[in-house]
């Protein structure tokens, strides 16, 4: 299997981004993402930390990752994952739930992380794969795949996690780095910002965040240059205003977490306007994306 990613943005569902990728050695540290991740395995296994276990999602089954939930990815074996992934914000899977049950119940909740259903994950598949469908189309089979999803597979409903409920030092630490994020911040301030010792303060931050604080930072560091290369900035002074030693520096993190590269992010998104939380009805068919090859 050859190594490749495509990432482009549809129009047709209000700038949705969508990645379609085939993995041998890239393997995704710990990350979140601030949309739903949703999609299906085509071809091998992948394997991915999320809420505490490994999961392994072989052909046939779903891929259902919410907002905020700290998760990793990688293939299993020598004969590599290929997979398809699509980004809805939760203010689509809520509209669609209210829909279903007309009335106003929150956002779905998906406990799993990988759900066995392998009609179901036919049809993502084809979802995604439906380049040439009309806008009508395109956002028809849309509301079938989540109301299918949501029908079978939510838990319940749930509101996005409000801020506050993490322990106060946590909160504190958090905010500390995501003001100084382009500093260079060392563990002994935050610390002192948490009024706990350097140790203390990893453990804690570790199990109730998901990640370590200098992982954090790289997460909030990466989400700042996505929000600069979408307004069109250079990737050398993307590069050196959130942060980073350079611009390959910027590379490793973000395709380590995004899983393309900035400059194929840059050639999408920065030519397409910020995703609104539902799609735009009547915008057109020309598909904005491009892949890479390794």
């Amino acid at each position: 299997m050859k190594q490749t990613a495509r990432y482009w943005r549809d129009p047709r569902l209000g700038g949705m981004a969508f990645l379609e990728a085939a993995f041998v050695r890239h393997s995704f540290t710990r990350h979140y993402h601030q949309t739903f991740a949703l999609g299906a395995t085509a071809r091998g296994t992948g394997a991915f930390y999320y809420r505490g276990g490994e999961r392994t999602t072989p052909p046939g089954s779903l891929i259902v990752i919410a907002p905020g939930e700290m998760h990793t990815g990688r293939p299993v074996g020598d004969a590599g994952w290929a997979y398809r992934l699509f980004y809805p914000e939760p203010e689509v899977l809520r509209r669609a739930a209210e829909e279903l049950d007309a009335r106003p119940r929150g956002v779905p909740r998906f406990c799993r992380g990988v759900v066995e259903d392998p009609d179901l994950a036919r049809r993502v598949l084809r979802f995604h794969a439906a380049d040439a469908a009309s806008p009508m189309e395109r956002e028809t089979a849309l509301m079938e795949v989540l109301a299918l999803l949501i029908r079978r597979h939510a838990d319940g409903r749930t509101t996005l996690r409000p801020p506050g409920r993490e322990r106060r030092a946590v909160r504190l630490v958090k905010e500390y780095i995501e003001a100084r994020f382009a500093k260079r911040i060392h563990l002994a301030e935050l610390a002192r910002v948490a009024g706990l010792s350097p140790f203390h303060l990893v453990r804690t931050f570790q199990r109730e965040v998901g990640l370590p604080p200098h992982a954090y930072l790289t997460q909030v560091r990466v989400e700042r240059a996505k929000a600069m290369i979408a307004k069109g900035t250079p990737l050398v002074a993307v590069a050196n205003a959130v942060g980073f030693v350079d611009q390959s520096h910027l590379t490793r993190s973000f395709r380590r977490i995004v899983g393309v590269t900035p400059g194929l992010y840059a050639r999408v998104t920065a030519r397409f306007p910020a995703a609104p939380a539902t799609w735009a009805r009547g915008a057109g068919d020309d598909r904005l994306g491009g892949r890479e090859t390794s």
